[in-house]
């Protein structure tokens, strides 16, 4: 028969077994729950992607909305005006006057008419930002933090204008379209 001798106790090796046990049990638990915290990270970035995506497509539709509302007002208007001019039109075609030489200044009424609206929607846009930034600090930096809100730069306001001048302009084109000459 064998026997050895045991210079250490062996309830301290038990308790290290134990030990090793609890800290294998530990990790696992750690890796369950780190495995699912990235899951759950990730849900939540899928999450956010979506509605970031819903987002765009909510703005790219009001965009939309307003360049075709835009257009379309731009359109009845000049339309309105070749309906009150009609007899002077007429007679113009009787006397030899070309398509273009009639149609131009209605374009050019679209454009101004376009570019007016940009001026004017640049001019309300600054009001508003000019009264109500001052009451609005507060609420404002919670969601923009230490960024200093400002008003469009100088090429960000003339690209207002010739977008709505080019919005007329193409309204006033729409609108020549279903006349007849």
């Amino acid at each position: 028969r064998f026997t050895a001798t045991c210079k250490v106790p062996c309830t301290f090796i038990i308790i290290i077994i134990g030990a090793i046990i609890v800290i294998v049990i530990a990790k696992w638990i750690l890796i369950y729950i780190t495995t699912n915290i990235i899951a759950i990270n990730i849900i939540i970035k899928i999450i956010r992607a979506s509605i970031n995506v819903t987002a765009d497509i909510i703005t790219i539709r009001i965009i939309l909305s307003v360049v075709w509302t835009d257009i379309l007002i731009c359109a009845n208007t000049i339309r309105l005006a070749i309906y009150a001019r009609e007899d002077e039109l007429e007679i113009l075609s009787l006397v030899g006057a070309s398509a273009t030489f009639v149609r131009v200044p209605f374009v050019i009424e679209g454009l101004v008419q376009g570019a007016a609206g940009g001026i004017l929607a640049l001019a309300v846009l600054y009001l508003g930002f000019s009264l109500f930034l001052p009451s609005l600090g507060a609420g404002l930096e919670l969601l923009i933090g230490n960024a200093v809100p400002r008003f469009f730069a100088a090429s960000q306001s003339i690209l207002l204008v010739v977008t709505g001048a080019g919005l007329g302009g193409v309204g006033s084109v729409i609108a020549l379209a279903g006349w007849r000459h």
